[in-house]
């Protein structure tokens, strides 16, 4: 249970790599992160333009002592943006990477009385898209703007890495590739949550995905597999679970998969055309099917569902509907959700920017993501910003410099009712 949560200040400021900051037009936007030896944390964040809608940049990880807000030992650049070409009116194509995503074993950790052969090695994916820039603004790129079609496809792609030997930074054991399944399934989008350990060895991990093929209008969803490959010493997407059809007509995307226990699956999945409604699926065999969805009457924005430290099943989100002040991204609120039902109770305000006294105007509070407890705590990153520097009306009003200093990737602490077991063990 849920005792208290504290606004704890920011955990991002801003990218200190140059070129990459707040004065550059830069805003963190989304990060996540894992605990990678006793001592280490890795951070991961991506940013976006403030001159452009929903624009990603590029990636960037940090390398932190002793905890998740603990002291930055390393920060630097993971993924840049990569200019594909140049239109005869100086219109720039690009191709941006954000919504990082890691999972791996940390260093020294014991499962079943040892440590092994896969710990120390992290996969780290992202997202890829177009972005077309021109005039100093920019927006994603269509067919229907003149480009290759060919430059258009969103892609996926993963590097892995370790912590290195002094463990203040981390070291790239295979470079940066495309992701691409066994068996050459098409997978449309990737899930927004982290991957999740499906067995006790954490040989194999989980995570979700959606899209809308076109011309269908209804969204695909489902699962796929990652798993330990000892040859090749990194991990390979080996499964691709089968594509279920939401229907009538429904556009969701946005997934969450949640492991509740053995053969008990959750996934969240967001919808576009129904209000921003939440989507919820249970099964036993995320590989077999999920059967029937239950629709829970939410609003628009992002919601990340996670089984929290305490064992909970919770979400966390904005509710146009439930906000005092008339703010679409403000509060961030949680609530219990129950996987029977998937009712919702004991809503919570999160974290409230006018509460805070934070000077962002039309506040965007959201893209959390939950670390590792340690005791009875445990720490969530939340994008802390106000929405014109990731979307701009035709006015193209910018943020002003107070704005942009206050915005980044601020974190709250869940403080529970009792200490919380730990993920990882170091010491046998």
């Amino acid at each position: 249970m849920i005792r208290q949560v504290n606004y704890n200040g920011v955990l991002i400021p801003e990218s200190v790599v140059d070129g990459e900051g707040t004065a550059d037009g830069m805003t963190p936007n989304y990060a996540q992160g894992m605990q990678v030896s006793r001592d280490r944390w890795l951070i991961l964040f991506d940013t976006a333009d403030r001159r452009g809608r929903d624009c990603w940049r590029a990636v960037f990880y940090q390398v932190r002592d002793g905890a998740p807000d603990g002291p930055v030992l390393n920060e630097k650049l993971l993924v840049a943006r990569d200019r594909l070409a140049v239109s005869a009116d100086g219109t720039e194509l690009f191709r941006a990477n954000g919504q990082p995503a890691v999972f791996g074993v940390p260093k020294g950790a014991f499962i079943d009385g040892r440590v092994p052969e896969h710990a120390n090695v992290f996969a780290i994916t992202w997202h890829g898209c177009a972005i077309q820039r021109r005039d100093g603004w920019s927006r994603g790129a269509t067919d229907e703007d003149g480009w290759d079609a060919s430059l258009l496809e969103p892609y996926h792609e993963i590097v892995h890495a370790r912590l290195n030997e002094a463990e203040d930074d981390i070291e790239i054991i295979e470079p940066r590739r495309r992701m691409q399944p066994a068996d050459g399934t098409v997978v449309p989008g990737h899930g927004w949550a982290q991957p999740i350990p499906d067995d006790a060895a954490c040989t194999r991990w989980l995570d979700s995905f959606s899209g809308r093929p076109p011309p269908d209008p209804c969204s695909l969803i489902g699962a796929i597999a990652h798993e330990w490959d000892r040859r090749l010493g990194t991990y390979q997407w080996v499964r691709t679970g089968p594509f279920v059809e939401v229907r009538p007509k429904l556009q969701v995307s946005e997934t969450n998969l949640v492991k509740l226990g053995a053969d008990d699956y959750v996934l969240a999945a967001r919808s576009f055309n129904k209000g921003g409604h939440t989507y919820w699926f249970r099964t036993a065999d995320p590989f077999a099917g999920w059967g029937e969805y239950t629709e829970a009457p939410d609003t628009v924005g992002q919601r990340y569902a996670f089984r929290c430290a305490d064992g909970q099943l919770r979400v966390f989100l904005n509710r146009q509907d439930m906000t005092p002040y008339g703010d679409r991204r403000n509060p961030l609120y949680c609530f219990d959700v129950s996987p029977d039902d998937f009712q919702y109770t004991h809503r919570r305000s999160v974290m409230d920017s006018r509460q805070l006294g934070l000077p962002l105007p039309e506040p965007f509070l959201d893209h959390v993501h939950l670390y590792e407890p340690v005791g009875n705590r445990q720490l969530m990153s939340v994008r802390t910003i106000t929405c014109r520097q990731v979307w701009h009306g035709d006015d193209k009003v910018m943020p002003s410099d107070q704005e942009m200093d206050t915005a980044g990737i601020h974190y709250v602490e869940i403080v529970y009712d009792r200490d919380c077991p730990p993920r990882w063990r170091f010491d046998g």
